[in-house]
């Protein structure tokens, strides 16, 4: 049986029971609509130092790899290591450096320089080949055109000084030729075999330069170990003059 005292612990522990539930919990805050709170605080975006490219150092790089290949002689060769592709790199970064225009002109004069004197020895072949080169830099350049006249005059001088009796004109026939046949071939050899007892030099006349270089191949293979000395004059009939010595 419950004591007196029990039964009022049991009776005020309810009361207290009671007197909690009955206390009304906190009302709930109202959050506006759209409203989500405070952001976070993003992280700070790390610090970037941009360097501006040295344009001024890869062109002075440029003109100095120009600059030693012109004074090795690598004008136009070889490919990506020669003095022309390093001036044309830096007129491509600036376009009016004058230290790159003024390179380009030296290899230009270079190519000049050696086909007047490749004239001057009666090496017409060679005075072309670098007369070419030279054109390829600037073919609009009145030197250029000047240097051509020149030794196209020379070449013409010289026929007409040795185009005696001596200089005799041995015509090739056009479509064996064309054909690039045996008895063209034999012909060409016979003529070698003439002017190496001669001593003497040759004019080939073709209709155009790849005729030209031909007939001068299998001329000049005619007579291993002489040295064939002539020129290409483009020009019909195709023929060969035997041009005595000087």
């Amino acid at each position: 049986m419950q004591t007196s005292k029990s039964k009022r612990l049991l009776g005020g522990a309810l009361g207290v029971l009671l007197m909690a539930g009955c206390q009304s919990a906190p009302e709930p805050v109202e959050v506006p609509a759209g409203a989500s709170g405070p952001e976070p605080e993003a992280p700070p975006e790390p610090a970037v130092d941009y360097q501006p490219y040295d344009w001024q150092g890869r062109i002075d790089t440029l003109l100095n790899r120009g600059d030693r290949a012109l004074s090795a002689g690598r004008l136009l060769e070889p490919s990506r290591d020669n003095a022309y592709d390093y001036y044309q790199q830096v007129l491509l970064i600036e376009p009016d450096n004058a230290m790159a225009r003024t390179g380009i002109q030296a290899i230009m004069l270079s190519y000049l320089d050696s086909a007047r004197t490749a004239a001057a020895n009666s090496d017409h072949r060679g005075a072309r080949r670098a007369l070419a080169q030279a054109a390829s830099i600037d073919p609009e350049s009145d030197l250029v055109a000047e240097v051509r006249a020149t030794i196209e005059a020379q070449a013409e001088a010289r026929v007409r000084a040795q185009g005696g009796a001596e200089g005799s004109f041995h015509r090739l026939d056009s479509g064996a030729l064309s054909a690039r046949s045996d008895a063209v071939a034999a012909q060409l050899v016979e003529l070698a075999e003439q002017v190496r007892e001669q001593g003497a030099s040759i004019l080939i006349s073709a209709r155009n330069d790849a005729e030209g270089r031909w007939i001068y191949q299998q001329m000049r293979a005619a007579v291993p170990g002489f040295l064939l000395r002539g020129d290409i004059a483009i020009q019909s009939p195709p023929g060969v003059r035997v041009l005595p010595p000087i």
